[in-house]
């Protein structure tokens, strides 16, 4: 676009500010290409243009810590904590690293942290691959929501997550990605949005029972010894395409009924176990 501008002849001295790939929508869609000079013998372009590259630069910054729900109400002009809170319907992804408090406890923090950096490219770059967002990074966990709709794709983006695992802990050359396993718990159903909170701290969150049983189900990896369990809402859901296994129906703390439990057939990780924190060589990673 800025190439464009510049071979037209009724355009010079045009300075570029900043350009960014993968823009979907204009940042000020109500800013017309009307110019105006300014006054260089008092600097009003020099602090106009660093004002307006801090202004972008707070913009891409704020995008990263932000949830893109929160972003898109701020890019509206919506206050974000005008929002009141309501009920819709789900479908929750829960996803974190097998056995790693065990690997807080022998590896150093930037080991730690780089670890956990590949781990959460792989799951961010998938949920937002397949329609869903990251509500929330916890850590090593986090929590990604989908609409119900698109509970095949939530289903699509947890194998991938899987696969990719496997993929980079077997030819990663990072040595530290050999250490790298996780488990993810799905489930579907109504939750609250909206914000909670207080005046010290306000958080935009999804709150319900839905939210509970794939946390549940994403600890119950390790017992299964599967990478992935789903409830039997999740499986009503998706498409008959998916090749399931019955594990059994199950207590759930804080659910009183039995659920029943899956998992996707074929789906090609290792079994979740332990990790062998002997076998971590720190000179090595």
């Amino acid at each position: 676009l800025f190439d464009k501008i510049r071979q037209d002849p009724r355009h010079s001295q045009i300075t570029c500010l900043s350009a960014e790939d993968n823009i979907s929508s204009r940042k000020f869609p109500d800013w017309s290409m009307n110019w105006f000079a300014t006054n260089h013998a008092f600097g009003v372009q020099e602090v106009f243009e660093s004002i307006l590259m801090a202004f972008i630069g707070l913009q891409s910054n704020l995008a990263q810590y932000t949830q893109v729900k929160i972003f898109n109400y701020l890019a509206q002009g919506v206050l974000p904590s005008s929002i009141e809170p309501f009920r819709v319907q789900k479908t929750i992804l829960m996803c974190d690293i097998a056995g790693f408090t065990r690997l807080c406890e022998h590896l150093e923090a930037h080991h730690l942290v780089r670890l956990v950096n590949h781990f959460l490219k792989i799951t961010c770059e998938r949920v937002d691959e397949h329609g869903g967002e990251v509500n929330k990074i916890m850590g090593d966990c986090i929590l990604a929501v989908f609409e119900a709709c698109d509970t095949d794709q939530a289903v699509q983006t947890a194998v991938n997550i899987v696969q990719d695992v496997d993929q980079l802990r077997q030819h990663s050359s990072d040595p530290l990605c050999q250490f790298l396993q996780c488990g993810i718990g799905m489930d579907t159903g109504v939750v609250t949005e909206g914000n909670i909170g207080t005046d010290v701290k306000k958080d935009y969150t999804i709150l319900g029972t839905a939210v509970n049983v794939a946390s549940r189900l994403e600890s119950l990896t390790r017992f299964f010894q599967k990478s992935l369990v789903i409830s039997e809402r999740v499986k009503n859901l998706i498409s008959a395409d998916w090749e399931l296994e019955f594990l059994g129906d199950f207590k759930i703390k804080g659910i009183e009924a039995k659920q029943n439990l899956y998992t996707i057939q074929n789906l090609h990780a290792p079994a979740i176990n332990d990790i062998d924190t002997n076998n971590i060589a720190i000179n090595d990673i």
